[in-house]
């Protein structure tokens, strides 16, 4: 016959083989909405009630497990399940994840939690550094067995965290891969002939990632005051609930730094305004088959683009204007760079880059402000020559039609600068752009202008534009 007790303090019986059982209340199963219980046996009642007392005690004040038979890997899946998985974003939780799966579970995985010290997970990371592993992924990898194994702490499982002594490989600094001037500049002409291209000029000029550029909204684009808020992010994903292997995730940020503003530029805007009109005509064709999401890239259909395929469009574009293949984030890394060259402040370049810190920034892209200085001390030049100063000056643009369907836009005072396109407005925004990259690389040759230009043909029409 048992022995009841109060609520939770459990139970004991004797069994006909003349053994005791104890039964503890072990917590609930919310799955089944029952009560979980557990058993231990003994031989004789005084034993049982000992076992009683211990083991009561650690379920009620510890949450307990049975700590002694508990492999690392075992305690890992359940800290994921417990603690991480309704906690952080799904990025996060995929990421922890892969390193419980890929890099713990068949190297400490079989070791139980108990005996698990700093020792093996340093020998851990030194197989790791050996096999050729980054540093980086080394660290985040410590980074997620420290957070779990704190947890552990927490709930008494361990007296101290075994990965707070280990010695980490430092970071080795990379060179970021960036778009050189005449690459930009080929880019951004193919650009024009693409749907997609008002966004890699976006891009180029804002320094978004991929998910964030993918994850605008027009809510998220003040046109009137010319600035973007990065408020969410696009990713396609592993789906944590187990249901299709992947799925389209939209969420916020990593980072508070990556949640901000950026004043757009206003050539951006315009063809910003542009794209807008083009989105309410294509919605006027699909009339209900468009989906109305409030997305800025967009299908046809209004459907938002997932990553791959606006990767597709892109190295179409790199394929298109004869450039060698540099990941879509170059256009980020390239943003910074012409950015800190134009003498752009290293913490305003933060900001807008949404760096999680300055001395992110400036460990990533020490090389460039190197490259600014000795490009600086160049202005020291007014010392020795005189009259240097460069002005604003007007140059004309010569336009004429080159066949029923293009223009040829050319420089009166640059002959050799042309470009060939279909719009008026692209072509002048081309043109213009290529004289300001030719004076500013030749700052020393401030050419005749040419402000009472007569056109030579009846067909030739004239602009000027500031540079």
């Amino acid at each position: 016959m048992s022995k009841k007790r109060g609520q939770n303090e459990g139970s004991i019986r004797q069994r006909k083989d003349g053994k005791y059982e104890v039964r503890i209340t072990a917590g609930i199963d919310f799955e089944k909405g029952t009560v979980k219980r557990v058993s231990f046996y003994a031989d004789t009642k005084t034993a049982a009630n000992k076992i009683l007392k211990e083991e009561a005690y650690k379920f009620s004040n510890c949450n307990y497990v049975d700590v002694a038979k508990m492999t690392t890997y075992q305690y890992l899946k359940r800290w994921l399940k417990t603690y991480v998985k309704n906690t952080v974003k799904d990025s996060t939780y995929i990421s922890y994840e892969g390193y419980v799966e890929n890099h713990f579970k068949n190297t400490i995985g079989e070791i139980p939690l108990k005996k698990l010290n700093t020792h093996t997970i340093q020998e851990l990371c030194n197989y790791k550094t050996e096999t050729g592993l980054s540093a980086k992924t080394i660290r985040n990898m410590n980074s997620c067995l420290h957070k779990a194994l704190s947890q552990a702490v927490k709930e008494n499982y361990l007296f101290q965290n075994p990965c707070g002594s280990v010695q980490l490989p430092k970071n080795r600094k990379k060179r970021v891969s960036i778009f050189s001037h005449e690459e930009c500049n080929m880019l951004i002409r193919e650009s024009y002939n693409h749907r997609y291209g008002v966004f890699i000029r976006l891009t180029l000029a804002t320094g978004l990632r991929l998910g964030e550029l993918l994850g605008l909204r027009w809510q998220d684009i003040d046109l009137y005051s010319g600035t973007l808020h990065v408020n969410q992010s696009l990713n396609r994903l592993k789906d944590v609930t187990g249901k299709q292997k992947t799925r389209i995730v939209i969420e916020t940020p990593k980072t508070e730094c990556a949640i901000r503003s950026i004043p757009l530029p206003e050539g951006a805007i315009r063809e910003l305004i542009l794209w807008k009109k083009q989105q309410d005509n294509e919605r006027k064709n699909f009339e209900k088959e468009y989906r109305s999401l409030d997305m800025v890239v967009t299908q046809p259909n209004g459907c938002y683009i997932e990553p791959r395929t606006f990767k597709d469009h892109y190295n179409k574009m790199l394929k298109a204007a004869k450039i060698p293949h540099h990941t879509f984030h170059s256009l980020r890394h390239t943003f910074v760079t012409i950015a800190l060259e134009e003498k752009m402040d290293i913490k305003t370049v933060s900001a807008i880059a949404g760096h999680s810190s300055v001395s992110f920034t400036l460990d990533t892209y020490g090389h460039v402000l190197e490259e600014h200085k000795r490009e600086s001390m160049k202005l020291m030049n007014k010392l020795y020559i005189q009259d240097m100063e460069q002005k604003e000056h007007k140059y004309a643009i010569s336009v004429k039609q080159n066949d029923k369907n293009s223009y040829i836009f050319q420089s009166v005072d640059f002959p050799e600068i042309q470009y060939i396109g279909t719009e008026m407005l692209s072509g002048m925004n081309m043109l213009t752009q290529n004289i300001k990259q030719f004076v500013l690389e030749h700052p020393y040759k401030i050419p005749i202008e040419q402000i009472n230009y007569i056109p030579q043909t009846a067909e030739e029409t004239v602009f000027y534009v500031n540079v």
